[in-house]
């Protein structure tokens, strides 16, 4: 599994910069897992990063380990009694028995995994019936502003500007997983959720879910704006090979206050485009 928070990356800005996932997300997914009989005892969390996922979950599972590739995430990771971090890829979870974990949650980094081996160490490591949620977002949405949803979403996807930069299966999450198949031999009663509404081929035992609200939404100032774009790989990518170069971030939040005459105070009420995957091992 590749990262790209290496020993000089600002894991604390990461931390504090990235979205939050609203309470309703994990109640779908708790929701989902009730359904199936499942107990709140053991959940994993692959690619915890800062544990913006662990955290909440520490609140109903008993138990919640987490792991990642980078020890500069880990490093700065929200501390509590009943989380245990530590090291590891999405690919390879040998430090977890057959059959031990009830949910294994992964969030904004199936597009960083060898998908095949991952979905095959998930199957061995959850319990039987136990779930296995996947989640991941795209570029946001500023609710009144158009032009500058289009411009952010440009300036990551232009060749001319970072598009280049991105990791490679970058692609993945930009195209909603499309090209992601959940293993039906592995998994079934899966559920996909698309905001906005997303068309997609199902196959036999998938269901698509049509939601009006996000998963993710926030109240962003323009600093909010700026150090979260300057959190995404391909910005970090950039300025490692062009260090001497002006800084795309700040000349894009420039373009953008010019063009929609934004002041410095200004409030944005940002929403992200999701997808949402949750399925139930079989037995």
């Amino acid at each position: 599994m590749a990262t790209f928070s290496q020993s000089d990356f600002n894991s604390k800005n990461y931390g504090s910069c990235r979205p939050t996932y609203k309470t309703i997300l994990f109640e779908k997914i708790y929701n989902y897992h009730r359904d199936h009989k499942c107990e709140f005892t053991t959940a994993l969390d692959i690619a915890t990063g800062t544990g913006q996922v662990a955290e909440p979950l520490s609140n109903v599972f008993h138990k919640v380990y987490a792991t990642d590739p980078s020890q500069t995430m880990l490093n700065s990771a929200t501390k509590k009694s009943n989380i245990e971090y530590s090291i590891a890829s999405a690919e390879n979870l040998s430090n977890f028995a057959n059959d031990s974990i009830d949910l294994i949650t992964i969030a904004q980094a199936l597009h960083w995994v060898n998908v095949e081996k991952f979905f095959a160490e998930a199957y061995r490591v959850l319990k039987p019936n136990g779930t296995l949620a996947i989640w991941g977002y795209v570029y946001i949405i500023i609710r009144g502003y158009p032009k500058a949803t289009q411009m952010i979403e440009e300036w990551g996807t232009s060749k001319d500007k970072l598009a280049t930069y991105w990791e490679s299966g970058r692609r993945v999450v930009e195209d909603y997983y499309k090209g992601v198949k959940v293993p039906p031999n592995l998994f079934g009663k899966v559920k996909w959720e698309f905001y906005p509404t997303v068309k997609r081929q199902i196959e036999e035992d998938e269901c698509v879910v049509e939601v009006k609200d996000p998963n993710m939404e926030a109240t962003y100032t323009i600093d909010n704006l700026r150090m979260y774009l300057k959190t995404s790989s391909c910005y970090k990518n950039y300025m490692t090979k062009n260090p001497n170069s002006n800084d795309p971030v700040d000349e894009l939040i420039d373009q953008i206050k010019e063009v929609e005459g934004w002041k410095d105070d200004q409030l944005l009420n940002v929403v992200w485009p999701t997808i949402f995957i949750l399925a139930s091992k079989r037995t």
